[in-house]
C-alpha cells in the first residue's frame, strides 16, 4: 500500500448523497464499504484514507465525523485509536449498549449519574455499590465467625 493506490478511480466506485461520498461496491453486515486487496478484506474507508490523506499509522483505526458507515469522503474521515473509537460511539449513543440497556436486571434506570461505562458497557452504579457493601458485610461476618471459634 506504500506509494500506490488502492483504488485509480473513486468516481466509479463513489456516489455523493448530501456531503457524504457513499462507497457504492460490497459492504459488510454493519453497513461500512468492503473490499478485497492481497488476499485481505479491507474498509473502504481505510483505502479512501490512505489513497486520499496519507498512511494510517499502526494501531490507529479510521473514524467517521459524519457517523456514515458507508461514507469515503476524506473530509469526513479521522485517524484515532479504538479507545477515542468506542468514547465516539458513547458519546453519540451510537454503540450497541447505549442503545439496548436503559434499565438494570433490577429495574433502576441506567443513566446520569447512576451510570457509569465498564469495558464499552453500560454498568448500573446503584447495583454495583450493593454487590460492594453484601461484600462487605459477608466478609465481616466471616471475620467475625472466625475469630470466636
Amino acid at each position: 500500500m506504500t506509494g500506490t493506490r488502492i483504488i485509480e478511480d473513486w468516481d466509479a466506485v463513489t456516489r455523493r448523497e448530501g456531503d457524504c461520498l457513499v462507497w457504492t461496491k460490497a459492504r459488510n453486515s454493519d453497513g461500512y464499504g468492503s473490499l478485497g486487496r492481497n488476499g485481505k478484506t479491507i474498509g473502504a474507508h481505510r483505502a479512501a484514507y490512505s489513497d486520499l490523506v496519507g498512511p494510517i499509522p499502526e494501531g490507529l483505526s479510521v473514524l467517521h465525523h459524519c457517523d456514515n458507515p458507508p461514507c469515503v469522503n476524506p473530509e469526513h474521515l479521522f485517524l484515532g485509536t479504538q479507545k477515542d473509537n468506542v468514547h465516539d460511539a458513547l458519546e453519540k449513543k451510537r454503540h450497541r449498549n447505549v442503545r439496548r440497556r436503559t434499565v438494570c436486571s433490577r429495574g433502576h434506570r441506567v443513566e446520569g449519574d447512576n451510570a457509569y461505562w465498564y469495558r464499552g458497557y453500560a454498568q448500573c452504579r446503584a447495583c454495583k455499590n450493593l454487590l460492594w457493601r453484601n461484600l462487605y458485610y459477608r466478609k465481616k461476618k466471616l471475620r467475625e465467625e472466625q475469630s470466636v471459634s
